[in-house]
């Protein structure tokens, strides 16, 4: 037989508490906001290439094309490469001063905003279309690059 801490009595006055259950509060349902990582540097190869020929993209009527197709790449379009370091956090005008960096040892004439980025898939290269207002920032960059190279074009 089990023996209780609970006596019991003839008598009507005892009466079964059963445990107190612990108050919940609304904030206990709250889910906690995961803490901003600090930003981290990854290291990039970067591809310069040279501006294709746009007299190659005229329509029949002798008039430019709104957007460049995709072409071939070829080994005499590559003018130099590198590294370039990026913060995870990095937006546009950082990216770009990074890249600049970079080039302007071989380039001294360049600017920050003479080149853009395209993206390489096997030998073909493609310009990535945006919406107007719309700036490449590192998730931006980290999707055309993929897990290689990023591919900037020199306008000239």
């Amino acid at each position: 037989m089990i023996q209780s801490n609970c006596t019991r009595s003839n008598s009507s006055n005892v009466s079964f508490h059963p445990p107190k259950r612990r108050k919940v509060s609304s904030r206990s349902y709250i889910p906690q906001q995961k803490k901003e990582a600090p930003p981290e540097q990854k290291l990039f190869e970067l591809v310069l290439l040279q501006c294709p020929n746009l007299e190659d993209f005229k329509q029949d009527d002798h008039t430019m094309c709104a957007v460049i197709p995709d072409y071939s790449k070829t080994e005499d379009d590559i003018i130099c490469t590198g590294m370039v370091d990026l913060l995870t956090n990095a937006e546009e005008m950082s990216i770009r001063s990074s890249i600049y960096e970079v080039l302007v040892a071989r380039l001294p004439d360049l600017q920050c905003n003479d080149f853009y980025f395209v993206k390489v898939k096997g030998e073909k290269i493609s310009t990535p279309v945006f919406k107007q207002g719309q700036e490449i920032g590192y998730t931006q960059l980290t999707s055309l690059a993929r897990q290689g190279a990023v591919y900037v074009i020199l306008l000239l």
